[in-house]
């Protein structure tokens, strides 16, 4: 049995936006009595140089097909790293993340480098991968844990994997996240899915269990929007979050999509995007500011 826990690593990769916190055009304004101004580098800082791979080998008894050994070569090659991080411990975990995408579940994998060149802002290595795939698993099976909002039919058509294919955890993380998407849409902002993998190695199989709390659904409380001609743009957001709504997140990421042409062309929902919680109420209010800095009025 090997435990992941995609679930947790899921939602703090991917949080709603602006959830709980002032938008971060915001946090950034000089003189912010929260967030004091922070002086950028000057041109005297020397970065680290970077580290550029070069070339790349296997070595090993492997039994993979040339065309996964390409994906694992193109993987290495396209990233660079600051020389000061831990970038061979990195180089590791990228080829086995691409190896977990076909299936090798318990893959092991030794990065050996050796330095090419050194620069003043580029070090150029090779690295040799030893590496054991092991066994390629398949899906067995996808089950649901306090599944009380949604049936469990609609929740396991969210994962593109079906039972019998390759076990591939990009796409269970991908099902996850439309997971996250799917309860959003109908208030459930805090959703915490918590997944269980579980493997049989006699038969290659891998099934997992997702633990659900959906939290409380929320309501819109308010919706503001600063920065923007309210002729154009102040009530397009208002005729569909409605006070006393269920609220809908993907309403708010389509409003970024849909009124692009009036937006700053650095609007983000990131950047942008207020949504402060009131769990007592079970309403959000949801603030979207164009503004460079706040006002008094805010």
């Amino acid at each position: 049995m090997r435990h992941v826990l995609l679930g947790a690593i899921l939602l703090a990769l991917h949080p709603l936006p602006g959830s709980g916190q002032l938008p971060p055009r915001l946090q950034n304004c000089s003189g912010h009595p929260i967030y004091p101004y922070v002086p950028a580098p000057t041109r005297d800082d020397k970065p680290d140089p970077k580290v550029s791979i070069e070339d790349v080998a296997f070595q090993g008894e492997m039994d993979l097909p040339e065309s996964i050994k390409e994906q694992l070569v193109g993987a290495v090659e396209q990233t660079s790293f600051e020389s000061a991080s831990d970038w061979i411990n990195a180089l590791e975990e990228i080829v086995r993340n691409e190896l977990e995408q076909h299936g090798y579940f318990y893959a092991q994998v030794t990065a050996e480098p050796r330095v090419i060149s050194t620069e003043p802002e580029t070090i150029r290595v090779s690295v040799t991968f030893q590496i054991n795939e092991g066994e390629q698993y398949r899906l067995s099976e996808i089950r649901f844990k306090n599944a009380n909002v949604f049936p469990a039919e609609q929740l396991r058509s969210q994962f593109a994997l079906q039972d019998g294919d390759i076990f591939n955890l990009q796409k269970i993380r991908q099902g996850l996240e439309a997971l996250v998407r799917l309860y959003g849409r109908y208030g459930y902002i805090n959703l915490t899915a918590s997944p269980d993998l579980y493997s049989d190695r006699s038969h290659r199989l891998i099934s997992m269990i997702v633990e659900l709390d959906s939290g409380i659904q929320f309501r819109v409380g308010s919706v503001e929007i600063f920065g923007l001609d309210p002729k154009i743009v102040n009530n397009v957001l208002k005729t569909k979050l409605r006070q006393g709504d269920v609220f809908d997140s993907k309403l708010v990421h389509d409003f970024f999509i849909d009124n692009k042409s009036v937006l700053p062309v650095d609007a983000s929902e990131v950047d942008d995007l207020w949504i402060k919680q009131n769990p007592a109420k079970s309403t959000v209010a949801i603030v979207l500011d164009f503004r460079t800095c706040p006002r008094d009025s805010m």
